[in-house]
């Protein structure tokens, strides 16, 4: 099976995915979260290329995404007050390198619905480069390093969307910096 250790950081890249820098602040809630999502999302790396690796991880999540969606309802009361006044009530589309998309609506904090494929009227759309998946599989990864290169990126559509991640950009950096 895969490494833990690299399947544990992958469940922080995923909980960013859904909610873009959802960070689990209750321990005994991440490792349990933690736990179930690196079983759910552990893959055979024996023999396999870096790339590899990476492009069956992003398919083993797309896979998943139901499992993913019931596994963090579960546990979305243990993240901070502002990733759901961020992207409580949002249509994201997630966009993987190599065109893999899948999208995610949330309803007050809650994902209500994840599938593959995007979404037709999406507000949120997120960017995921393969070098984050690259990073968490060395151990390497850093949210605030991934923003800054913008190896993860999220934008808003619309002009309110716009202006309200365009603000929480400028949030972001000042407290990152």
């Amino acid at each position: 099976m895969g490494l833990p250790s690299t399947m544990k950081q992958l469940i922080s890249l995923i909980v960013f995915l859904v909610l873009v820098a959802g960070i689990v602040s209750a321990q005994d809630a991440q490792e349990s979260a933690e736990d179930k999502l690196a079983d759910l999302l552990a893959v055979d790396t024996e023999g396999l290329t870096e790339q590899e690796i990476v492009d069956a991880q992003k398919q083993q999540l797309l896979s998943e995404l139901a499992t993913f969606q019931e596994i963090y309802n579960e546990n979305h009361e243990q993240l901070p007050g502002p990733v759901n006044l961020l992207f409580g009530n949002e249509r994201m589309n997630v966009n993987l390198d190599g065109g893999s998309i899948f999208n995610v609506v949330t309803t007050n904090g809650l994902v209500t619905s994840i599938s593959d494929g995007a979404a037709e009227d999406p507000t949120v759309n997120i960017y995921v480069h393969d070098a984050v998946f690259a990073d968490l599989n060395a151990e390497t990864f850093d949210l605030t390093t991934a923003l800054d290169e913008e190896d993860i990126s999220f934008s808003g559509v619309g002009f309110f969307k716009k202006a309200k991640f365009g603000v929480a950009k400028i949030i972001l950096g000042f407290f990152a910096n």
